[in-house]
């Protein structure tokens, strides 16, 4: 269960991103840059069946440029019957995509991205608007077939930015008309759920967040999260600050605990030199009786 992720020369914004975020979520994956050269990958192995799990390219047209036409037809053929899909993580929108030419090209911060109903199925954990940092280029165009591409992540005048090309023959392919480094948050937050689409759910890998504490975090007054708007209350009167009580609370619980081991560690204790002693008065005993 490997994904098989391919680049043009490595330093693309797209190929850097993938790879580090396969690597911190601890998915199984080869990384490829063909650097004008065919990859030396075989998409198939001595049975005809598949290597990878999904293929992700880190531009347009990677396919074509890193396989020869056996391995391409061989591709395409478990794309059709054994359901493998591929992601183009920045495409120039074209019929090869089931796209009309591009309508616009600029900077991505200044649209607006809007989840579709079908894009709130793929990432179910994002609201409707898709947080965008600056730097990024991106491509508008609309869907040339209406039934042959569903739009996911939509920009102005129902264009696309992100959505899913399915071909006449069955195969299947994410196409997203923008880039994204490694650090781009409108990049990090779309990867989890297009992963979750290019292995339909499932995946070697895992998930971590991290809570770091700092001393000032504890001691200094923070911001509170207001649960009704979903987002930072930064008020001055919605402050949160750890008060004597806390503190007292806070060292209360850590006694408690330290003596509640205490007495599993005594209990133990008895329970473990019960029998030596039980055994040591037997045995005088019978070198008593013997005497």
């Amino acid at each position: 269960m490997r994904i098989l992720l391919l680049g043009s020369t490595g330093a693309e914004a797209t190929f850097r991103a993938w790879s580090d975020w396969l690597s911190c979520a601890g998915v199984p994956f080869d990384a490829i840059a063909i650097d004008g050269q065919r990859a030396p990958v075989a998409i198939v192995d001595e049975a005809g069946d598949a290597r990878y799990q999904g293929l992700i390219l880190a531009s347009g047209g990677l396919a074509e440029a890193a396989l020869d036409a056996s391995q391409r037809a061989a591709l395409e053929r478990l794309e059709r019957e054994l359901g493998v899909r591929r992601l183009t993580a920045y495409a120039y929108p074209g019929a090869e995509y089931g796209l009309s030419p591009p309508v616009w090209a600029g900077p991505l911060e200044s649209v607006s991205a809007t989840l579709t109903p079908s894009g709130r199925q793929v990432f179910p954990y994002l609201r409707e608007q898709l947080p965008i940092d600056a730097g990024s280029w991106a491509y508008l165009a609309t869907p040339a077939v209406r039934k042959g591409f569903d739009t996911l992540l939509a920009g102005p005048d129902r264009s696309a930015l992100v959505g899913i090309h399915r071909h006449p023959d069955g195969r299947e392919e994410m196409v997203q008309l923008f880039d994204a480094n490694p650090a781009q948050t409108h990049g990090q937050v779309l990867r989890r759920g297009q992963l979750a689409w290019l292995t339909r759910g499932t995946y070697l890998g895992f998930e971590r967040n991290y809570l770091p504490i700092q001393i000032d975090d504890v001691l200094l007054p923070n911001h509170s999260w207001d649960v009704e708007a979903h987002e930072t209350d930064l008020s001055p009167e919605a402050s949160i600050r750890m008060t004597a009580e806390d503190a007292t609370r806070a060292a209360n619980w850590s006694r408690a605990r330290a003596e509640a081991r205490s007495g599993v560690q005594r209990r133990r204790q008895r329970a473990t030199r019960a029998p030596g002693r039980s055994h040591s008065r037997s045995a005088a005993r019978g070198a008593a009786g013997r005497a």
